[in-house]
């Protein structure tokens, strides 16, 4: 009979842990959405185009600056840097 409390004590046990990680896991899952890098005000992607089969051109605003980047599979490269008013006089 002892053998069958242990058993079932170690079967408690390895539930309760398992039940404890997969609560981590949600509230790491949750944290990481609410996190200031996804979707904050610090860097916005506002436009993306492929140039090539593996090459594209990303606008990205980050804080009052907007950045033209070039992005390949090698490597990625600032092509220009412009001030956020000259994108809102444009429009």
């Amino acid at each position: 009979m002892t053998e069958a409390f242990d058993l079932q004590r170690l079967l408690l046990s390895l539930g309760v842990v398992l039940l404890l990680l997969v609560f981590l896991a949600l509230a790491a899952r949750q944290w990481r959405l609410r996190s200031p890098l996804q979707g904050g005000t610090e860097l916005e992607v506002l436009s993306s185009t492929y140039v090539g089969p593996k090459e594209r051109v990303i606008l990205l605003r980050v804080r009052d600056r907007e950045v033209l980047l070039g992005v390949s599979p090698q490597q990625i490269s600032t092509l220009s840097e412009l001030a956020e008013a000259s994108h809102a006089e444009a429009q």
